[in-house]
Order: C-alpha cells, then sequence, then structure tokens
C-alpha cells in the first residue's frame, strides 16, 4: 500500500528557542489545509475526493503535523496522485519553473505558506516519504514572479462566500463560484465588515476591482467595493407568490384572449 502521509513541519525563531507561536502555527495548517483540498480538486476534475486526517504529531522543535487523505465513500481514489502533485509542484517551484497549469489561487496558497519564513519563522518543510522539500523566501519569490504582470478591471462575480478572515485586520474572505474559478480572494474595506461578516455562508454578488492573471479567463483576486446578500432560496417568492400581483396587466382580460390579441397585432 503506497504511503501517502504528508508532514507540514515548522520551526520557531531562535528568540523564542524555536517553538512556534500558536497564531503562527494555526495560520500555516489553515494554509496547508487549503492547498492540500485544492490539489485535490485539481487531480479530481474539480471536485473532492479527499478528506484529511492527521495521524501523528510532535513537538520536540521543529513541530511537525502528518496527515494522510482518505477517500471519500462513492468517489474515485486520487490519493496518491493528490500527494505526487502536490510535491511536484513544490519541487518545481523551488527549482525555478513554477508550474502554468496551477491556478492563480493555489499559488497564492503556497505562497502564503512560506511567506512568514524569516519573519515569524525560521523554517517550513513538507516532507513526505522520499522527498523533503523546504519552504524558502526563495520560493515565495518565485510564485511572486510568476504572478507579475496581473491585469485589472472592475468585475462582479457571484458564489458562496466563505473562509472569513478578519484577525489583526486581515479583512479577507473567499468566494466559491458555481461556475467558473474554484475560488477567489476577496479583500474587504472595514466599512463593509459588518457586511461582510452577515453574508458568511450566503450566496452574494461581489464587486470591485478584480485582479487577472495574464491570458487568465477568471479573476483570482477582487478588491471589494460592494456585497450583494441574496436570499436563501427558500425565501424567494414561487410563480404561485406572484399570482395576482398585477391585475391589470392584461386590461382584466383572461390569459388566453390577451395572448391571442398580441399576436393579431404582430
Amino acid at each position: 500500500m503506497a504511503d501517502n502521509r504528508i508532514t507540514l513541519i515548522v520551526e520557531g525563531l531562535s528568540n523564542d528557542d524555536g517553538d512556534v507561536r500558536l497564531h503562527d502555527f494555526l495560520n500555516e495548517l489553515q494554509i496547508f489545509s487549503g492547498a492540500l483540498n485544492k490539489f485535490d480538486r485539481l487531480v479530481s476534475n474539480g471536485e473532492r475526493a479527499s478528506y484529511f486526517r492527521i495521524v501523528d504529531m510532535s513537538h520536540e522543535s521543529p513541530a511537525a503535523v502528518v496527515v494522510e487523505p482518505w477517500t471519500i465513500s462513492g468517489k474515485p481514489d486520487t490519493r496518491s496522485s493528490l500527494v505526487t502533485r502536490f510535491v511536484d509542484a513544490v519541487e518545481s517551484i523551488n527549482n525555478g519553473d513554477v508550474p502554468e497549469d496551477l491556478d492563480p489561487s493555489l499559488l497564492e496558497e503556497l505562497r502564503e505558506l512560506a511567506a512568514p519564513v524569516g519573519k515569524k519563522l525560521k523554517a517550513v518543510t513538507i516532507r513526505t516519504a522520499d522527498r523533503g522539500l523546504e519552504l524558502s523566501q526563495k520560493f515565495a519569490k518565485q510564485i511572486e514572479l510568476a504572478l507579475s504582470g496581473v491585469e485589472e478591471c472592475t468585475n462582479t462575480i457571484e458564489g458562496m462566500l466563505e473562509q472569513i478572515n478578519i484577525h489583526g485586520g486581515a479583512n479577507v474572505f473567499h468566494i466559491y463560484p458555481r461556475f467558473g474559478p474554484m475560488k477567489v480572494q476577496c479583500h474587504f474595506p472595514k466599512s463593509l465588515l459588518d457586511t461582510a461578516i452577515s453574508a458568511v455562508n450566503c450566496e452574494v454578488a461581489i464587486s470591485g476591482l478584480a485582479k487577472y492573471k495574464p491570458n487568465a479567463s477568471f479573476p483570482h483576486e477582487i478588491s471589494v467595493d460592494e456585497i450583494d446578500i441574496y436570499p436563501p432560496e427558500n425565501e424567494l417568492p414561487t410563480l404561485d407568490d406572484l399570482r395576482g400581483l398585477a391585475p391589470e396587466a392584461t386590461d382584466r382580460l383572461p390569459a388566453e384572449d390577451f395572448i391571442g390579441k398580441q399576436r393579431d397585432v404582430w
């Protein structure tokens, strides 16, 4: 049986005796989880096929978390492909070759995984059964260069609003559209804080300045100017609710006679 386990190793700064601060550790775990979920969708034609279990943890400076993908019931077993694709991408970026087929939002998450190195963390490493890969400042810089030349224009995108983060004034959430990109990262101003919080787990329309990677059909990031929250489906009016709302619309003629009259005009 293939060993599909992936280990995230996080080492704190020397000033903290190599220990990792709680917020920084949780932030790395959240980004790591998001990246794994994206690779899961990438190898499964856009659908979730796996979930992840923590199968081992240790804190002996550095801290390490071992996760293992498990196949969701009724889904194809893509675990080996998922792990291989993930570590291949990390290795390619380390070698200066950023895969062109990776979604910009996925590249952003990989960059964010490495971004604290040298600032809040001493080192971040990804390890599998046969490879150990360090995520350095150079790794983050390679991704930044790949994402340079981004085009901007105003746009509106619809989807489910999830994963809001307001800690320390981050003010960011993600939109999961039904069509188009897998996920779009959205940055919003303080003036929209209450609206953004109330919109969590709701279908919304987000308008603002959208960023596009060169030749990309869909944006990967939006600076939000407006949030329009859609009502739940069970609160939308039905055809029966519309009955009788405009009694004068047919000049009080039966619907059949009114339609026939319009056809005579044509």
